[in-house]
C-alpha cells in the first residue's frame, strides 16, 4: 500500500480546527492525536476565557469612562449655566450701579439748585431786613425826638431786628466751623453808628434849636 503524507490540517469535529505537526503521518497513533487535539482545544477555552474577562473588563471600563464623561458633560453645562447667570447678574449689578450714579448726580444737582436759591433768598430778606430796620429806627428816632415817646432804645423796640438775629443764629448747615458760619450770617446793622443812643441824639437836636 503507498504510503501517503498527512496533510498540514484536519478537522475532528465541526467548528474546531486543529493543526498537526508536518512529520505527523496518517499511521500516527491515534489516541496521540487525539490527547493533541483534547489539548490544543483546552488551550483555545482557557484563551477564550481570558479573552471574555478582558472584553468584560473593557467592557466595564468602557461603561465607566462613558458614564464619567457624561457626568464631565453635566457638569460643563451647569458651570456654563451658572457662568451665564452670573454675567447676567453682573450685568444688573452695573445697570443698578448706572441708576444708582444717575439718581445720585441728579439729587446733587437738585442740592446745589437748593442751595444757590437758599442763598438768594437769605440775601434779599437780609436786604429787605436791613431796609426795614433803617426805616423803622428812623420812624423811632423821629416819634422820640418830636417828643410822643420818654425814651428810644432801637435794640430793644425794632423786634424785627431781634427777630432777624435769632433766624439767623440757626445752623442751616451742620458742616463746616460754628464760628464761622455765624460770623459769616452776621446781620448788618443798617447806619448804625457805635456810641450813638437816643439821650445823645436828642440832646444834639435840642442844642440845634436853640
Amino acid at each position: 500500500m503507498k504510503k501517503r503524507s498527512h496533510p498540514d490540517k484536519e478537522s475532528l469535529e465541526e467548528g474546531l480546527v486543529i493543526k498537526f505537526p508536518s512529520n505527523v503521518s496518517v499511521y500516527s497513533d491515534p489516541g496521540s492525536m487525539l490527547k493533541q487535539a483534547l489539548q490544543t482545544h483546552l488551550f483555545l477555552r482557557k484563551d477564550l476565557r481570558n479573552l471574555s474577562k478582558k472584553v468584560t473588563s473593557l467592557t466595564f471600563s468602557n461603561a465607566k469612562i462613558k458614564k464619567e464623561l457624561e457626568e464631565a458633560r453635566c457638569a460643563e453645562a451647569g458651570a456654563k449655566e451658572a457662568m451665564k447667570g452670573a454675567v447676567d447678574k453682573l450685568a444688573g449689578l452695573k445697570r443698578e450701579n448706572a441708576s444708582l450714579q444717575a439718581s445720585l448726580k441728579s439729587s446733587e444737582d437738585k442740592l446745589s439748585q437748593t442751595d444757590k436759591m437758599l442763598t438768594d433768598a437769605l440775601e434779599r430778606l437780609d436786604k429787605a431786613v436791613d431796609e426795614a430796620v433803617i426805616e423803622t429806627r428812623g420812624k423811632l428816632m423821629q416819634e422820640y425826638l418830636l417828643g410822643h415817646t420818654d425814651t428810644w432804645d432801637p435794640e430793644k423796640e425794632i423786634k424785627v431786628w431781634d427777630q432777624w438775629k435769632e433766624l439767623k443764629a440757626l445752623k442751616i448747615d451742620d458742616e463746616g466751623d460754628g464760628e464761622e458760619e455765624e460770623a459769616a450770617l452776621e446781620p448788618r446793622k443798617g447806619n448804625e453808628v457805635e456810641g450813638l443812643t437816643g439821650d445823645n441824639i436828642k440832646e444834639a437836636h435840642h442844642e440845634d434849636r436853640t
